[in-house]
């Protein structure tokens, strides 16, 4: 069966969701993780949320912030030094550990160390503050580097992502925080429903990670659809010369900060700063995960770790036939 065919027969199956009750629950041992911390409140509500559905449960999570860390890990390859290449491991009780590192640091200090006797059927990272739409955004996001990082070791993963508004940015986000649980408890049911299909498996053949992203408010979430990564992403974070301001947000030019336009001679510096840009709407590639999250629907996107284009190596091997070292 083609991995379309597969990714269809996982749409039809997701699409009939049921609550948690109706379904034979298959007990799994996950390892949860994320990139806002061991004691945030989207990996709070999803271990409660799992633990409550009958599953084995261990949290090793950042101990700190680690938001845009992708798929960053720690190199201090025998460097003992606190703080370098040797990461404080703390024991939280529970079955929850913080790490001091990244978000896939968290899921190899798992793996290696606190699950090594027993490792887990199923990662489940998040649920992330900030949607995760698209190449670009998946392709920064620690929370999804985490869930590839346990891909790459053969353990299936689901990433979760809530919506944030960016008109709710001065008052920590009130209407992300009111749907931790509801998707949360989503996060159950649907992987009650791919256990019931699956077993401990969980995802079918070739798809080895799904990417849910939840709108918000939840209470206005309008249905489930299997998406596809968008071209791009709901926001984007250009860089700017702070000394030429940046228009379409009506940031003026700073005077302070020397120009980038005159940093042309050796020796000589400049600044750069992380802007914000929105994407546009519908996007380049159909049925995709950004106009999913803008209609207020959850985009369920089935994903595998392999970054190779396999379709396309006989076309490069026609195009480098005579390349010669």
């Amino acid at each position: 069966m083609s991995i379309l065919l597969r990714s269809a027969a996982l749409a039809a199956a997701l699409l009939l969701l049921l609550p948690a009750a109706a379904l034979a629950g298959t007990s799994l041992r996950i390892l949860v993780t994320n990139d806002d911390g061991f004691d945030s409140a989207g990996v709070t509500s999803l271990r409660q949320a799992l633990v409550d559905a009958g599953h084995d449960v261990t949290v090793v999570a950042p101990a700190t912030q680690q938001s845009g860390k992708g798929g960053s890990i720690n190199t201090g390859v025998f460097d003992f030094t606190p703080g370098g290449g040797t990461m404080l491991l703390t024991n939280h009780g529970d079955d929850v550990w913080s790490l001091a590192g990244s978000p896939s640091d968290c899921v190899t200090t798992a793996l290696d160390i606190v699950m090594a006797g027993d490792p887990p059927d199923l990662i489940v990272s998040g649920l992330n503050e900030g949607q995760n739409i698209g190449k670009p955004g998946s392709n920064a996001s620690g929370t999804e580097g985490a869930a590839l990082r346990g891909t790459f070791r053969g353990i299936p993963a689901i990433a979760g992502s809530m919506e944030i508004l960016f008109s709710e940015s001065g008052d920590d986000f009130p209407s992300t925080q009111a749907s931790y649980a509801s998707a949360a408890e989503f996060m159950a049911r649907l992987i009650d429903k791919l256990t019931a299909s699956q077993g401990v498996g969980v995802l079918p053949t070739g798809v080895r990670m799904l990417n849910v992203n939840f709108p918000v408010p939840y209470a206005d979430i309008e249905g489930v659809k299997i998406t596809r990564l968008a071209d791009g992403s709901d926001f984007d974070l250009p860089h700017f010369d702070p000394s030429q301001g940046f228009p379409a947000f009506g940031v003026p030019p700073i005077p302070s900060f020397p120009p980038c336009a005159a940093a042309d001679t050796a020796g000589e510096f400049c600044f750069a700063t992380v802007g914000l840009g929105f994407s546009p709407t519908p996007d380049a590639v159909p049925n995709s995960d950004l106009d999913a999250i803008r209609a207020n629907i959850i985009g369920i996107t089935p994903m595998d770790s392999d970054m190779g284009a396999k379709t396309k190596i006989g076309r490069m091997q026609g195009i480098l036939i005579h390349l010669q070292p």
